[in-house]
């Protein structure tokens, strides 16, 4: 009974984890490789944070500190760590 309780909050314990992790899409507006990123993520049902790295320096020093400096949106992060820059290997 014991092992079964510790089995079941350690499950319980990565579920809230992964309720935690998140995807950010740092964009800027009328891009249209930012706006087909969007689309993509939607259609997958996958829920996702759109930060205006253009309009807004604190979201545009994040995006920095995660692609190195590069400018070129979107610039996606997943789990806290940087996944791509650029969409469909244009930007």
């Amino acid at each position: 009974m014991q092992f079964e309780k510790r089995r079941f909050a350690l499950r319980h314990s990565f579920k809230e984890v992964e309720e935690v992790l998140s995807i950010i899409l740092y964009t800027k507006p009328d891009c249209p490789y930012c706006a087909k990123a969007r689309a993509y993520y939607t259609s997958q049902g996958v829920e996702f944070e759109d930060r205006n790295a253009q309009d807004n320096p604190e979201y545009r020093k994040e995006m920095f500190s995660y692609n190195g400096g590069d400018p070129t949106v979107p610039t996606i992060v997943e789990e806290g760590r940087l996944k791509q820059v650029g969409w469909e290997g244009k930007g």
